[in-house]
């Protein structure tokens, strides 16, 4: 791999060389019976190799598709803009719809709250750089719910595998290519997650192991979707799902609206002739713009989240279809705004001298902003606008965000303003150097204290 002329990093070596030890290495029974200094120090080695191998995707001269495709590879793995925003961001989702949770706590057979506190405290121990601990220190912190035994047990259960279960998984599940070293499956139009991301710890001789805490982070929080089967079309939850997503970006821009000083206005129904028609899901006006936000929980499948010229046929009519999705959503915007311009929306008087700014979220990342994609949505909704409203796609061009990347961004367009971001972003002047030079704000981290005991804390340090 050394003499390549040009390194195929997707994904990082770390995990290739992890994997592909635990698959193939004859002694790796006997070598993971080290003394805790001797596999900590590995375990360091190998985070340090990542970074190294990192570095370089992200210097001037290297290709941004090869940082790119290792991104979209490697999402799981990507640290979270901020811990206590991840965590209380899922966790809001999934448990303030009384149906929702009802429903995953039949799939995980325990409280999805203390499903959460305890995946949280592994994630913590973990984290601190103790890459194992022993099933004997586990039982001992049994203090009751939710540190109880039968807690600790169930949910190492939905999250661990045993290291000879997962050698036989990894075995069938490991795909290789000419360019690349791939962790994910394609079968017909579902993705399948392999077992280490789904598993993201392993036990072996009564002692639990993680070398990739950000892999247990997303498979507790974003992952209870999968965990739970809410894909489900049969568990009739993709309204509930998509509201509690919604509200949540209304908690974000509330945050934000310290000053009382924008008018802020949750989606709501009005009358477009004969038509019942609904604003976005959220509208935020100010003295010179007008917002409209579009929030989408679609899942998008990986081959639209990243930049790949795939001659696959099948994976082509994939990306096409996420994309369509996306594209609906930025249509939406578009009539809306015309139906405003209109005054046909009570309540908003239309102003012409506002700029407009539309903008769609997705709950997962998505690399939606390059131009191939970028170009796809826009060609998708000119054909569905007539007449003059095609030319609105041109004079007000739509931003795609993930949540993630939106909750610190627009700290920055409510303080300097949301026409003057996006101006910026569009001329890309400054925009870069505001975003790595802004102090964002912690928004839930009282919030998490208070889902997270202080009993936490004690077992995070010991």
């Amino acid at each position: 791999m050394q003499k390549l002329s040009k390194k195929q990093l997707t994904p990082e070596e770390v995990e290739f060389i992890y994997l592909n030890s635990l698959v193939y290495s004859n002694d790796y029974d006997k070598r993971i019976n080290w003394d805790k200094r001797e596999w900590v120090k590995l375990l360091n080695q190998c985070k340090a190799l990542n970074n190294k191998i990192s570095e370089p995707l992200l210097s001037p001269d290297s290709d941004p598709f090869d940082w790119l495709r290792t991104m979209g590879l490697n999402q799981a793995k990507a640290h979270s803009n901020s811990y206590s925003n991840q965590l209380y961001r899922y966790y809001y989702i999934f448990s303030s719809n009384a149906q929702i949770r009802e429903y995953i706590e039949n799939k995980i057979n325990m409280s999805y709250n203390d499903f959460f506190i305890y995946a949280t405290c592994l994630h913590m121990i973990y984290q601190n750089e103790n890459y194992f601990f022993d099933r004997k220190y586990l039982l001992s912190i049994d203090k009751g719910a939710p540190f109880s035994s039968e807690n600790i047990m169930k949910t190492l259960g939905i999250l661990s595998i045993t290291l000879s279960d997962l050698k036989v998984s990894l075995k069938k599940e490991l795909r290789y290519d000419e360019n690349s070293f791939n962790t994910n499956g394609l079968a017909g139009s579902e993705i399948l997650a392999f077992t280490h991301l789904v598993k993201p710890i392993f036990e072996f001789n009564n002692k639990f192991y993680c070398l990739f805490p950000e892999l247990l982070l997303h498979q507790f929080t974003s992952g209870i979707y999968y965990i739970a089967e809410l894909y489900d079309p049969k568990c009739n939850l993709s309204n509930p799902f998509g509201s509690a997503f919604e509200d949540y970006v209304g908690l974000i821009l509330e945050k934000n609206n310290v000053l009382k000083n924008l008018r802020i206005l949750k989606e709501f129904p009005y009358q477009d002739g004969r038509n019942k028609n609904k604003t976005s899901d959220w509208t935020i006006e100010t003295d010179d713009a007008i917002v409209f936000i579009e929030c989408k929980t679609k899942r998008l499948r990986k081959e639209s989240k990243m930049y790949e010229n795939n001659e696959m046929e099948d994976e082509n009519t994939i990306k096409e279809s996420d994309t369509a999705k996306i594209a609906e959503a930025v249509e939406q915007v578009y009539k809306v705004y015309t139906h405003y311009s209109n005054n046909e929306i009570p309540g908003l008087i239309f102003d012409s001298s506002k700029v407009f700014i539309p903008i769609v979220l997705t709950l997962e990342e998505w690399f939606a902003q390059f131009p191939n994609i970028n170009d796809k949505v826009t060609e998708i909704v000119k054909s569905k606008l007539k007449g003059e409203n095609i030319a609105l796609v041109d004079r007000y061009k739509f931003h795609i965000f993930s949540i993630s990347k939106f909750e610190s961004v627009v700290q920055i367009m409510f303080k300097h303003g949301f026409k003057y971001y996006f101006k910026e972003l569009d001329s890309n002047k400054t925009v870069n150097e505001i975003e790595h030079s802004f102090d964002y704000k912690n928004y839930f981290e009282k919030e998490i204290n208070c889902i997270l005991t202080e009993s936490i804390k004690d077992i995070s340090k010991t």
